[in-house]
């Protein structure tokens, strides 16, 4: 609303104390007035009546940039605008007055017809509640039947879980092991399996006020589990102050267990060894791959899942393997049956048994294939298509005899190893039936077989009994009868079964009767003491061994839980000992601690404890079993070791200093015939060089072949000089060992020897290489040895054929250079990696004998080994080793 600038019409204070008094009058008018369009008129007349010049409008709708407007207006309700015409004759005060009775009128129209809202509304509510009244009498009776039948239980329990109310249903939900008065009054908490669940339930519903499907488990009086799954919500007074819980119990065991079987079915299919498929039917890519097919295949299951069954069966085309399922496809037929070949990873090849279903999965159909090894089955079938002979002495040796016994005639149909088991003849037992073999029977155990026989037969179930029967020969052997009885229109008709013998095996369980024996007197005179721990009865028992390595006597002593702790009086061992305990029990592991304790004449021993704990299904520990073994002697006889092995140490320190000393000798030789052998090398040859240039045309050409024999000599020694240096650096040099390509290697020192063989005629073939552990530059060494002994050795034939090569053994390598050339003797074969050691003349092949030497030291230094095998004439072929890791 603008400021207006006119002048006031009121010229005092009486005028306008005369104004105030005629609204005051006006506004108590309007209070008792009962309708709004009353009230407006009224105030429009009021206005005219204060301000004749002035001319106010009511208007429902909203005015906009327009001044003078007065918004008759609630918080959450508009009624309409009053709009002045020639304002011009208004001051501010007087626009203020105006604006104050005007909110004063919106707040009595408000009232008005909230005045008229609630009669209405008071009308209305008496009347729903007249209609509730009858409506909630005429439907208690409905709802009591359905409090009272139906299966979920409704209860009512105080704060601290004490049950006020609960429906009859709860006498249907404990499987009739408690009725509704059984219960009432009592803790719901004593009926928890998890007697700490109440104390969740209360603080989940204290936080929010409610629970939904809470998964608790009940215990019945005869111990059997209900699972449940509850309701509960918090009640609360006209206060807000909560004064009880209300809920529902629903049985969810069939749930449960149906959950439970589902995760056995899915143990057991990722637990088969035979191979399970699912894949689609269109794309034919595989979707699931249990772990079976993974092992025997070798793949991962993220390779399989890009894979189709065509990757996996080399016989099939994609075009041919759609023909093969297509009977599935349009369910021309339920199941597909055929054999075929798998290819694993490794590409080797198994034979394997198909059997392929189209089954709805998740509202969509795919293929279910299960896949039989039979590499087995075939190779047995074609060891029986070979003979039938071997056939029927596998089935006497197996001594089985098997039958099949009518019910109706009587009659028994014997087949299998009938003379070894009964020492009749097949033709002398074709007539043995149901009362002769009874009679065959040892009179002892007649009567417990006739009513495992009778059971059997009245409950449908399998027969099992180990009893005695007379033989042809009048004697008694031990049987094993294994049957099930056949229906026919649920009635049994007959009973096929399987005989063993098992006379061996009793001697041999009388053998073991007689050595647990045995043991248990070995046992005595070892000194193994025996204990255990009864978890739930907290008792513990002692063998008479355990009672004498600690010397206690069994009258005057009661063990207990901490009984063998607290016989070490060193505390700080009983926490170290209790911690190892507690891990191995919760890791359900063999436990096992070394502990030395105190004799009651003072004198201090040691033992060793080894434990484990026993759980139920559930993996709840339900005692724990141990044993006790003095090792006084070992532990007296570990520490005079100690003492042996200080003094060794102190030995070792001391040979190992002078092995610093010899080797620092070594080095001061090495120097020396580095320097002070190699220089009167140099001046014998230098002194026959400038001799034979002076003085050359005077010798006769024998003389000057002496001369060039011995400036030979003088260059055999420098190498031989080099040789023994090298030698003898290799035992000091440092290993640097890392992972290689041997391939790479070979090649790269093949390259040296070009010059050698560019003029011969010679192949070099290289084979399988594995990569390897090692000091690169000895290992370049060794095989730049071994290929210049190959070529130097094989320089006489026409062509010469060198081949290199690697297999993996048993944590090692074995690396191989093979040679077609002049071979050598295997009686020899010792001195081949021997310093200066020569199979061969040197006037046919250079050499100075150490570089076979060399080999031998770098190969022993990695931890390998060096042979060779060889024929004069015929090549020879050189090994050496290197460990993998």
């Amino acid at each position: 609303m603008n400021k207006l600038k006119s002048q006031p019409v009121l010229k005092n204070d009486k005028d306008k104390e005369t104004l105030i008094q005629g609204f005051f009058h006006l506004m108590v008018d309007f209070c008792q007035l009962r309708q709004k369009e009353k009230i407006i008129d009224e105030f429009i007349d009021a206005v005219n009546k204060f301000w004749p010049n002035c001319i106010p409008i009511y208007q429902p709708i909203k005015i906009i940039d327009e001044e003078n407007i007065f918004e008759i207006s609630t918080f959450n309700s508009n009624y309409g605008y009053i709009r002045i015409e020639n304002p011009a004759v208004l001051t501010e005060d007087d626009l203020k007055i105006i604006h104050d009775v005007v909110c004063f009128l919106a707040i009595i129209i408000r009232k008005n017809e909230q005045d008229r809202f609630l009669a209405d509304e008071n009308e209305h509510v008496q009347q729903l509640v007249d209609e509730r009244v009858i409506f909630y009498k005429a439907n208690e009776t409905k709802y009591r039947n359905i409090f009272e039948n139906i299966q979920d239980v409704y209860y009512e329990t105080s704060l601290d879980g004490t049950i006020l109310e609960i429906s009859p249903s709860i006498s249907h939900l404990s499987r009739g092991q408690y009725s509704r008065e059984d219960v009432l009054g009592k803790t719901i908490t004593g009926f928890y399996a998890d007697k700490d669940v109440e104390q969740k339930i209360l603080s989940e519903i204290f936080e929010k006020k409610f629970i939904d499907d809470f998964e608790v488990t009940l215990v019945n009086r005869d111990g059997s589990l209900v699972y449940c799954s509850i309701i509960s919500r918090v009640f609360f007074d006209d206060q807000g102050i909560p004064i009880k819980l209300i809920g529902s119990i629903r049985d969810i065991t069939s749930r449960k267990l149906a959950e439970k079987a589902q995760s056995q079915l899915l143990f057991i299919i990722e637990s088969s060894l035979n191979e399970i498929y699912i894949f689609n039917p269109v794309s034919l890519l595989f979707e699931y791959v249990n772990q079976g097919a993974l092992r025997n295949l070798g793949y991962t299951l993220e390779e399989m899942k890009k894979m189709t069954p065509m990757d996996l069966k080399p016989e099939f085309t994609e075009t041919s393997y759609r023909q093969k399922i297509e009977p599935l496809i349009r369910h021309e037929q339920e199941k597909l049956v055929f054999n075929t070949i798998h290819q694993r990873a490794d590409e080797s090849l198994y034979p394997v048994e198909v059997h392929l279903q189209l089954v709805e999965l998740e509202n969509r159909q795919a293929f279910l294939a299960i896949i039989i090894d039979i590499s087995e089955r075939k190779r047995s079938k074609d060891a029986l298509r070979d003979s039938e002979e071997q056939i029927r002495l596998i089935n006497q040796l197996s001594n089985h005899l098997f039958y099949e016994y009518n019910l109706e005639t009587q009659k028994i149909q014997w087949d299998g190893a009938i003379e070894e088991v009964t020492g009749y003849t097949k033709k002398e037992f074709e007539n043995v039936g149901f009362g002769e073999w009874v009679e065959m029977t040892h009179p002892d155990d007649r009567e417990s077989n006739y009513k495992l026989f009778q059971q059997s037969l009245t409950e449908t179930k399998p027969f099992w009994a180990q009893y005695r029967i007379k033989k042809k020969n009048n004697e008694y052997c031990w049987i094993e009868e294994d049957s099930y009885v056949v229906s026919k229109i649920d009635k049994p008709d007959r009973y096929v079964g399987i005989i063993k013998d098992i006379t061996k095996r009793k001697k041999t369980e009388e053998a073991l009767i007689e050595s647990e024996k045995k043991l248990k007197e070995a046992q005595q005179l070892a000194q193994l003491g025996y204990w255990s721990w009864n978890i739930s009865t907290g008792k513990v028992e002692w063998s008479k061994e355990v009672y004498e390595i600690f010397q206690l006597d069994p009258q005057n002593f009661t063990p207990g839980i901490n009984s063998i702790l607290e016989l070490s009086p060193w505390p700080e061992d009983h926490e170290r000992d209790k911690e190892l305990i507690n891990k191995a029990v919760e890791n359900h592991e063999t436990g096992y601690y070394e502990q030395k304790f105190l004799r009651p004449d003072g004198s201090v021993g040691y033992y060793q404890s080894t434990f484990q704990g026993n759980y139920d299904e559930k993996g709840t520990l339900i005692y724990i079993v141990g044993t006790i073994l003095d090792i006084t002697e070992r532990k007296r006889a570990e520490e005079a070791n100690h003492l042996l092995n200080v003094e060794l140490e102190k030995r070792v320190i001391q040979r190992t200093a002078q092995l610093e000393e010899a080797n620092k000798d070594m080095e001061a030789f090495s120097y020396s015939v580095s320097h002070d052998l190699r220089a009167p090398l140099r001046h014998i040859k230098g002194f026959i060089n400038l001799f034979l240039e002076i003085r050359s045309s005077i010798f006769t050409e024998k003389e000057l072949y002496y001369f060039s024999y011995i400036t030979k000599s003088v260059d055999d020694m420098e190498k031989l000089i080099d040789g023994l240096l090298t030698f003898s650096k290799l035992s000091r040099t440092d290993l640097q060992k890392r992972h290689f390509d041997t391939m790479e290697l070979v090649q790269s020192k093949l390259q040296l020897f070009n010059k050698d063989i560019e003029t011969r005629v010679v192949e070099i073939k290289i084979n399988t290489l594995h990569k390897t552990l090692g000091d690169i530059q000895l290992i370049g060494q060794v095989w730049i040895n071994l290929i210049s002994n190959a070529i130097k050795y094989t320089h006489k034939k026409d062509k010469a054929i060198i081949e290199i090569g690697s297999y993996s053994q048993t944590n090692e390598t074995i690396f191989f250079i093979k040679d077609n050339g002049v071979g050598f003797n295997m009686k020899y074969a010792n001195k081949l990696y021997g310093v200066f050691q020569r199979l061969h003349e040197q006037n046919d092949y250079e050499g100075i004998g150490i570089g076979l030497a060399n080999v031998n030291r770098i190969i022993t230094r990695h931890g390998g080994r060096c042979w060779a095998e060889g024929e004069p004439d015929k090549g020879a072929t050189f090994y050496f080793s290197l460990p993998d890791e």
